[in-house]
Order: C-alpha cells, then sequence, then structure tokens
C-alpha cells in the first residue's frame, strides 16, 4: 500500500522565530543493521539545533496498530517516530505528543537506503518535529489512521463476574412446601416452611446454623365416635454443614432440636354423648435430621429440595379417658419423614 499523508500546518501557526520549546523524541527502526546505524546518525544531526533529546532504540518490525493504538500509559515524548526500512519503501510513522494525529510518508528506496535517501527520510524527522515545536498539528487524526490503516479498536478482554463473597457469614432465606408422614393411615400433614441460614466463612465443607418454622394446616382424625383436631407449628434448630457438589449446586446436612406446638381440639360426633375438654396446647421435643439439595438457576437464587426426618422423643398419643379407660384415639409414628421442594436466596 503507497499511502503518502502530507504534512499539514496550521495556518495560525507562530513564527519559527519563536521560543521553541523542548522535549524528548523517540525513535524506533526497524531494518538492516548499517542502513538503521547509519540513518540514525542523520536523524541525531539534523535533530541537534532543535534542543531536543533523542530516544533510540531497534526493532524487528513495525505494526501500524503500534502506531494507531496508544498504550494505556505512554511514555512522555513530543514526537514518537518510527521508521520501517523494507526493499521498495521506506515507511516513516511520526506521532505527536498527546498521541492525536499520526503523519506517515513513504519514500522509495530502490536503490536502498543510500545518502539520498537517508537525507530524504532525516528531513522528513526534522520538519515534522520543527512544526511540533512550533505548536503545529501534523498528519491525520489518530482515528481516520486507524481506519486507513484498517487496524481494529482495541476491546479490553471481558471482566470476569467476581465469585461470590464466601467471607465472614453469609445469609440464606429458603421457602419450601413440605409433606410428612405422621400417622398411620398413612396420614399426611401438609405445611408450608420457612428458614434462615447463616453459613459460616469461606471453605468447603461451611458450617452453618439455621432456624426454621413449619405452619401445618389442621387435620382431624376419627375414632370411637370422637373427632380429634390437630393443627399447630413446628420451630427448628438445626446445625450442620453445606458441601460443594458442582460450581451451581450445594447439598446441606443438618441437625437438631425441633419443638412441636400442637393445638388439641375434641369434638364429639352427634351420637356420642361425650363432653370432651376443651382444647388444649402441648409442647413435643423431637430430634431432627435434615439433608437437602439446592441448584443456583440465576444470581442468587436456588431451587431444591429434601428429605427431612423427625423423630419423637416422648413417644405422643392421644387418648379419650372415661375412668380408668383409656381408649387411643390416634398413635403418631415415632419417626416422622418429610419431603419438601422450594426456593432458596442468599442475601
Amino acid at each position: 500500500m503507497a499511502l503518502a499523508v502530507p504534512l499539514v500546518v496550521c495556518a495560525a501557526m507562530p513564527a519559527l522565530a519563536q521560543e521553541r520549546a523542548t522535549g524528548a523524541v523517540d525513535l524506533a527502526i526497524a531494518g538492516p543493521q548499517e542502513p538503521a546505524d547509519r540513518l540514525e546518525v542523520v536523524i541525531r544531526e539534523l535533530l541537534t539545533d532543535l534542543s531536543v533529546e533523542l530516544r533510540t532504540r531497534r526493532a524487528e518490525s513495525i505494526e501500524p496498530r503500534e502506531v494507531v493504538i496508544p498504550p494505556q500509559v505512554p511514555e512522555p515524548a513530543l514526537a514518537r517516530v518510527w521508521i520501517s526500512i523494507g526493499t521498495a519503501y521506506a515507511t516513516v510513522y511520526l506521532v505527536d505528543a498527546p498521541w492525536e494525529r499520526v503523519l506517515v510518508r513513504h519514500v522509495p528506496i530502490s536503490g536502498g537506503v543510500d545518502e539520498v535517501a537517508r537525507e530524504q527520510l532525516g528531513y522528513i524527522v526534522y520538519s515534522s518535529v520543527e512544526a511540533l515545536l512550533a505548536g503545529a498539528q501534523i498528519g491525520l487524526t489518530r482515528e481516520h489512521a486507524r481506519q486507513v490503516f484498517g487496524v481494529r479498536p482495541s476491546t479490553p478482554p471481558p471482566t470476569p463476574a467476581p465469585p461470590p463473597d464466601t467471607s465472614g457469614v453469609e445469609p440464606e432465606v429458603f421457602i419450601a412446601y413440605s409433606l410428612r408422614l405422621w400417622a398411620p393411615g398413612p396420614e399426611l400433614e401438609h405445611a408450608p416452611r420457612i428458614g434462615v441460614a447463616l453459613l459460616l466463612g469461606d471453605g468447603m465443607p461451611r458450617p452453618l446454623i439455621a432456624v426454621g418454622v413449619n405452619l401445618r394446616a389442621t387435620t382431624a382424625t376419627e375414632a370411637d365416635d370422637m373427632i380429634l383436631e390437630l393443627g399447630g407449628i413446628d420451630a427448628r434448630f438445626e446445625a450442620g454443614a453445606e458441601l460443594q457438589l458442582a460450581p451451581d449446586t450445594t447439598v446441606q446436612l443438618a441437625g437438631g432440636l425441633l419443638l412441636d406446638f400442637t393445638r388439641v381440639t375434641p369434638v364429639p360426633t352427634a351420637t356420642s354423648g361425650i363432653s370432651p375438654q376443651p382444647a388444649s396446647d402441648t409442647l413435643t421435643p423431637f430430634l431432627t435430621l435434615r439433608a437437602s439439595v439446592m441448584h443456583r438457576v440465576w444470581r442468587a437464587f436456588a431451587i431444591g429440595g429434601g428429605l427431612s426426618v423427625d423423630v419423637d422423643l416422648t413417644d405422643t398419643r392421644y387418648v379419650v379417658a372415661a375412668g380408668d379407660d383409656e381408649t387411643v384415639v390416634l398413635d403418631p409414628w415415632t419417626v416422622r419423614p418429610a419431603l419438601f421442594v422450594g426456593l432458596g436466596a442468599r442475601l
């Protein structure tokens, strides 16, 4: 590509006789060693009377991207110059101090980098630096030059999402629906389940402590002319650990104490003729064990479920007493398994 961009000097450029600013000029030359060394000597001699510091280096090659895409923190300089010595042309790239404009000149060197070519290349650099010292603008805008060279703008790699902060204490809220087998029949208890857990530390397994409640729907059991209505709430206090099964999947194993608050309401049938005692409240302690699996589906939200097993520590029974006689109305299971499914969120 034979691209020639003329030197552009602002009409409002101050006279060259004005006092000139000083600065540094960075020069990079890519090409054979001997012609590069001779060209550097010529450029250094020409720039001597401009009161600038020449900083030179050798390069394997000059890429247009290096010219039109500045580094994040460029080294301060009055001008940056790249010269690429080819077989048919020597190309001069020159960028101003704020890296806003780019000058590009191609010089034919079919006879090699002889004295004439060295002088021509040297005067391109000299006149451009002299113009910059006088406050002139040179060449094209950097964006225009980037389009001419076909260089795409640099796009930083996407920043990966930071891993969730699991240091310290991480709260978790869980809302579920529970279905528990609790008496022969089999009889089922339906209950919404709400729980809050605190996960500790940032390692695996992660210790946890949790509290939760089951809001049990009222059930009715009939036996020997008596209807027994039971309803209430379970309060759970657990401790355990969380394990990582997969990047978005965890399992929790926990156990602890469950306190069963039950409202017992005896209701006689129309033909029983029994005068029942008034409704009463009971408190029953249970040992509770839980295993649950959670899979994160979006941000901090996860779906999951699991199995809990509650063990009645007092072997509770519900009876109708008449004198010395007792009739068992309901004998719930000592071990009561429950399945639950729900939605969790890390706060």
